[in-house]
This record gives C-alpha cells, sequence and structure tokens, in this order.
C-alpha cells in the first residue's frame, strides 16, 4: 500500500499589520539576541549589513531575505524567532474605533463598562477593552486580537450587531496604533496605513514609498532620509515631524498640517491636480517653498 504524500503547509504571507508588528518586534530586541536570531536562521553570507550597522538597516536585510525567493518562509521564521526570543506575532497595533450614539458627558464608567461587557459577549470577543475614549461623543477605541477586532467590525458593517448597551451604533473602522514606535529603517513601500496612528514614531531611513498615509498622525515622527517618494499624505498630520532630508519626490500633500516641520534639505512635492495654492492649507505654503528652494534653509515663524 503506497503512503499517502505528506500534506504541505501552506506558506502564509504577512499582512501590513503583522509586518508592522514584526519590525517593531525585532528594532525592540538586543543586539545579542539579533545575533542569535540570524545564527539559528543559517542567514547565507552576504546578506546581513555589518554588525557595526543600524539595527533598523539589518532588520530590514534579514526580512527582505526571509520573505524572498530565496529565504526560508514565514513560517519557518515565525517558529525560529519564537524559539529564540520566546515571541509570538500577535500584533498589538490594531484598534478598532466604534462610534455610538449620544454624549460622553452622560456615559458614566458603569456605562461604558456595560458597553464593553455587551461588545465581548455579543462579538465572542472576551479579551476585548477599551484603550481610549474621545471627548465630545461616544467614541471608544477597542483594543484586542486582530481576530476579534475583525470580527466585531464584520458584525457592526452587516447590520448584525446596531446597539450596544441600548445606544445605537453609528459605525466603526480599524486603524493601527503605532505611536512611538521604532519602525527606524522599515521597508514599507506600498503599504496601507491610512488613518494610523505614529505619533512620535521613529521612522527614520525608513522606505515608504508609494505608501498610503492619507489621514495618518505623524505628528512629532522622526520621518529624517525616509523615503516618502509617490507616497500619499493628503489630509496627513505632519505637525512638529523631522523630514529633514526626506525625499518627498511625487508626494501628495494635499491638506496635509505642515506646522513647525522640518523641511531642511528634503526634496519637493508634486502639485496636486488642484493645484498647489487650492490643494494644501495656507500654513503648508512657507514650508513647501522652503523644500523647493534648496538654498533656503530659514522656517517661517
Amino acid at each position: 500500500m503506497m503512503e499517502s504524500p505528506p500534506v504541505l503547509r501552506p506558506e502564509r504571507t504577512l499582512s501590513t499589520a503583522e509586518r508592522l508588528e514584526l519590525i517593531r518586534t525585532l528594532n525592540g530586541l538586543p543586539l545579542s539576541q539579533l545575533l542569535e536570531l540570524e545564527f539559528t536562521l543559517d542567514v547565507p553570507k552576504g546578506i546581513m549589513p555589518a554588525p557595526s550597522e543600524a539595527s533598523g538597516v539589518r532588520n530590514r536585510a534579514l526580512l527582505d531575505w526571509a520573505g524572498g525567493s530565496s529565504g526560508i518562509g514565514w513560517n519557518t521564521f515565525l517558529k525560529v524567532l519564537k524559539e529564540v526570543t520566546g515571541v509570538s506575532l500577535i500584533s498589538q497595533t490594531q484598534r478598532l474605533k466604534v462610534v455610538i450614539e449620544g454624549d460622553i458627558a452622560e456615559a458614566d464608567s458603569g456605562l461604558l463598562l456595560k458597553m464593553l461587557a455587551d461588545l465581548q459577549a455579543k462579538a465572542d470577543a472576551p479579551s476585548l477593552k477599551i484603550s481610549s475614549i474621545k471627548a465630545g461623543s461616544i467614541e471608544l477605541t477597542l483594543q484586542g486580537t486582530p481576530e476579534e477586532l475583525e470580527h466585531l467590525k464584520q458584525l457592526i458593517d452587516s447590520g448584525q450587531l446596531t446597539e450596544v448597551a441600548g445606544k445605537r451604533i453609528r459605525g466603526s473602522v480599524v486603524f493601527s496604533d503605532l505611536s512611538g514606535a521604532d519602525l527606524s529603517g522599515a521597508d514599507l513601500s506600498g503599504a496601507n496605513l491610512s488613518g494610523a496612528n505614529l505619533s512620535g514614531a521613529d521612522l527614520s531611513g525608513a522606505i515608504l514609498s508609494e505608501a498610503i498615509l492619507s489621514g495618518a498622525n505623524l505628528s512629532g515622527a522622526d520621518l529624517s532620509g525616509a523615503n516618502l517618494s509617490e507616497a500619499l499624505l493628503s489630509g496627513a498630520n505632519l505637525s512638529g515631524a523631522d523630514l529633514s532630508k526626506a525625499d518627498l519626490s511625487g508626494a501628495n500633500l494635499s491638506e496635509a498640517d505642515l506646522s513647525s516641520a522640518d523641511l531642511s534639505g528634503a526634496s519637493s512635492a508634486r502639485p496636486t491636480s488642484a493645484g498647489p495654492s487650492s490643494a494644501r492649507p495656507t500654513s503648508a505654503g512657507p514650508y513647501l517653498e522652503t523644500i523647493q528652494d534648496s538654498s533656503s534653509q530659514t522656517k517661517p515663524t
């Protein structure tokens, strides 16, 4: 009797949220653990930059190899990562914003806890918790496993879940919370980070070409030397961000807030179809002129 061929486990791919979580995890590991991980993975010679290079640059090379055609694949990589560091890839970056009819001023702690318990029960999401509340409305930001958040959103979007604790649900949106994250040197080209919270994040030297960052919060973020060519930054909050020496060629900055941003040495962004004067806020104008005039290093007051 012939033996049945072994069932091959399909090679997994990483979602944007998982890749972000993986980058943040690797950038937070001490060099000794990273070296042990590289040794255990038996990374071929010539793949990794010298240990003296920035960790973000080395981690980018490691991930490019692992997920590439000549790499070991994500199944093996994540298994070895857990064996060496004890870290499992469970994304903690995703959040679900749920807008509920009413006024937060009228919602006491008892009502909020009742809402949470109701959402946990109806979505079968026991680890769901409230991470923040926006003033002026009942707008809850929920944290949980990616599966729980996705299931809850599906229930709301399909109309199966229309109210919580007697209050009507008006809508929901999933976003990534990466505030303060170390994503330096990360390759996030083409990533969809629309609406993400990247305030105070370290994205220095990161590759964000063609990334979708519309409506993202990048206030105070370090984007020095980042590649933002052809990136969609419409409506993004870049106030106080460090964009020095960033590549903004072809980037769409319509309606972006660039107040107090450092744009020294940055390459110029393209005009939008609506034209530079109408597409961008008045406060952004002087900063865009600073980009286009490389000889000027004086920021407006």
